[in-house]
């Protein structure tokens, strides 16, 4: 015969023991002799009751709460629960409770007294029960009320982690639990800022559609002042600028007027040159007429240009051409979105349909690359009319570029890019980069699937050609007719408005590490001391010629 067994325990029963449940064939007076023994000699301890109740899907037995669930249904049964450390010091230690202090929670065995609603049939409710959780309207419904405890069956709504995954949080859940747990879990402390994965809750203008606001986001976000704020650069004054939620708008360049790339507080020039390209970057290629900026590319030989590039902090020699690279002077541009109408060059004056080779760029990078090599960019190259490479490139103490640093995808556009003028962008966040092209999105990064750079940098605009292998930017190098040009019409940068550091305050550099200002100079004019050294070795110097 199956032995005797304790039934499930029905929480909603009033009985004090569970049922037994026996099938054995025995005359009436010695079955229960049977039950009388057992019954005297059943000691009922706390995983049996948290296991029937799991079995009777009441508790779970996985998670913390479990336990605590199980010794309430106990106390529920009027059973006696004594706690394994009841010893003079820890009783000693639990005296002088309150509801005040432990919260309205669920039977507690470690507490001195109890604060839920069967206490007074027990006789251990704690002194101030009536006043912190009887009295009507003391907020009954709420987290504040309860206390951020495990499942309670009772309560109307619930105050753990799980009840985000049952919708049926209290409505301060976030502000009482789950900002206690975790530090944040409201508008006060994550700011007003885009849309943000690792937050528990949202701050931006599209959390009431989504249903994920923090509970302050009226208090603090909907009622934001929106007065005009400060657009550094050269903005059009009657441009009414696109507003991108979660961004604000805080470096334009319109080009109406020429920008004096010694003077100007943010952008400069670069002296520098890429080892595997042909030109060497001079100011003087850098033009503004008719309301854009053009950089001009050439078989000029550079002017003034010294063998020693600050920009690299290398020797750079045998440069047959030049072009120009205009540049931000610091590494302080960092999550945002940055913005770049412009038109890449023809390969052949006359016709917009000949292939060749160059690079047309916008583009952010930290400078210098020796110890933290981080960009992110958009690469129009003479491969095809349609041509437009992306990239996220990352590294650690390198000298020159390699393949596995790399993350490139290539986008065929169905316009021509050398035919007329298109909107490039991308959004740079902590986890993730998105790339559009006139508006639309034709790239997404997440971090675990590519690296996403986590460092500041400068904002960059270039044009260069491959050297005559023509290893990148389009085989067809003998189709190249110079000069050519690249247009820009305008860039903007909305800075994210969930980053508290960059850029400076002002546009200065007091908000600057020492490691944003390593190796930083961008030419030999633009007062920006070299710190650091090449892997041991002091950079170069050159002087600054001043026509």
């Amino acid at each position: 015969s199956p032995p005797c067994r304790p039934a499930p325990l029905d929480k909603r029963s009033p009985q004090s023991l569970p049922a037994m449940s026996c099938t054995w064939a025995l005359n009436p007076l010695a079955l229960t002799l049977l039950l009388v023994v057992a019954l005297g000699a059943y000691v009922w301890d706390d995983m049996d009751t948290t296991t029937a109740l799991a079995d009777d899907g009441q508790c779970e037995t996985t998670v913390a709460n479990g336990s605590s669930c199980a010794l309430n249904a106990l106390q529920l049964r009027g059973q006696i629960v004594t706690g394994s450390d009841d010893t003079e010091s820890s009783i000693q230690a639990r005296s002088g409770g309150s509801c005040k202090g432990y919260g309205c929670v669920s039977y507690i065995p470690d507490h001195s007294c109890q604060c839920n609603a069967k206490c007074h049939h027990f006789g251990d409710c704690c002194s101030d029960y009536e006043a912190q959780c009887a009295t009507p309207g003391r907020g009954q419904g709420s987290c504040a009320f309860y206390g951020c405890v495990g499942y309670v069956t009772e309560h109307v709504c619930q105050c753990n982690d799980k009840c985000k995954s049952y919708g049926d949080c209290c409505s301060d859940y976030l502000a009482q639990c789950a900002a206690t747990a975790h530090g944040h879990g409201t508008c006060t402390s994550y700011g007003c800022v885009g849309y943000a994965p690792e937050n528990m809750c949202q701050c931006n203008d599209k959390c009431l559609h989504y249903g994920d606001c923090c509970f302050d986001y009226s208090a603090v976000c909907a009622s934001q002042d929106t007065s005009p704020h400060t657009i550094f650069g050269h903005p059009s004054a009657s441009a009414q600028y696109p507003a991108h939620p979660g961004f604000t708008l805080m470096l334009v360049e319109e080009f109406d007027s020429p920008i004096d790339l010694d003077a100007d507080p943010i952008w400069t020039w670069s002296d520098g040159g890429l080892v595997e390209g042909k030109q060497r970057f001079v100011q003087e290629s850098i033009k503004f007429e008719d309301g854009k900026m053009i950089i001009e590319m050439s078989s000029t030989p550079p002017l003034h240009a010294q063998s020693c590039s600050h920009a690299e902090a290398a020797m750079l020699l045998n440069y047959s051409g030049s072009s120009g690279e205009i540049r931000t002077k610091h590494n302080m541009f960092r999550y945002g979105r940055y913005e770049v109408r412009m038109k890449a060059p023809r390969v052949q004056p006359s016709n917009p349909y000949v292939d060749g080779n160059f690079i047309a760029t916008m583009f952010v990078f930290r400078d210098g690359k020796f110890k933290h090599w981080r960009e992110i960019d958009f690469e129009i190259t003479g491969d095809s009319s349609g041509s437009v490479s992306t990239n996220v490139i990352t590294g650690e103490n390198v000298s020159k570029f390699s393949e596995e640093m790399d993350n490139s995808k290539t986008y065929n556009a169905t316009f021509n890019v050398r035919a007329d003028f298109h909107t490039y962008a991308f959004e740079w966040l902590p986890d993730r980069i998105t790339w559009f092209v006139d508006g639309e999105v034709i790239r997404e990064e997440k971090l675990g699937d590519v690296p996403i750079p986590e460092l500041p940098g400068k904002i960059m605009m270039n044009l260069w050609m491959y050297d005559n292998r023509a290893m990148f930017g389009g085989k067809e190098i003998s189709n190249d007719r110079l000069p050519m040009h690249s247009e820009y019409d305008w860039f903007r940068f909305y800075k994210w408005d969930g980053d508290a550091q960059y850029p400076c305050a002002d546009m200065g550099d007091q908000c600057l590490t020492e490691d944003d200002k390593y190796l930083s100079s961008n030419n030999p004019c633009d007062g920006i001391p070299q710190v650091g050294t090449v892997f041991g070795n002091a950079p170069c110097t050159a002087v600054c010629y001043m026509p």
